[in-house]
């Protein structure tokens, strides 16, 4: 397989199996944002495809009951990498493309991380501002293609 057939391949799982979003969550009374993209699927194949080119965790999902299938999810939130990915895909992306140029204005204006430093209170808006609008994006119905739309005219 040739780099542009991977990153398409890529590309392709994250548009149909996927998610580009940013994360909150409380951490020692303080609040952190992680730059996000994540898949989950039935097929560990794919899932081993991407975390052995870009690395990110896999984790195993038994839902409870007898005629339920596994599933396998592997999230990937190191900024610079995340960085690297989303340039590597970008051409190739068709339903989360909007998804991506967002995540990756955040990740540029906002490279570091929440170390022993908290967010001002204006950098957590911003930051909060981003998520909600990722948030927005991914979800579905006529307000999520609205907002779609005119995002795809601004950026």
């Amino acid at each position: 397989m040739s780099d542009g057939e991977m990153k398409a391949y890529i590309a392709g799982l994250i548009d149909g199996e996927g998610s580009i979003c940013i994360t909150r969550k409380g951490l020692l009374n303080r609040v952190q944002y992680l730059a996000m993209i994540s898949i989950q699927m039935c097929d560990r194949e794919g899932i081993d495809f991407v975390a052995s080119r870009y690395g990110g965790k896999v984790y195993l999902y038994q839902p409870p009951g007898e005629n339920r299938q596994v599933t396998y999810s592997w999230k990937l939130s190191k900024n610079p990498v995340v960085k690297q990915l989303l340039y590597d895909i970008l051409p190739y992306l068709m339903i989360k493309r909007t998804q991506a140029i967002l995540l990756l204005e955040y990740v540029n204006k906002f490279s570091h991380g929440v170390g022993n430093h908290p967010y001002s209170e204006k950098e957590t808006i911003e930051r909060d501002l981003y998520r909600k609008i990722c948030g927005g994006l991914n979800s579905r119905g006529t307000e999520a293609t609205a907002l779609k739309t005119r995002l795809k005219l601004v950026l």
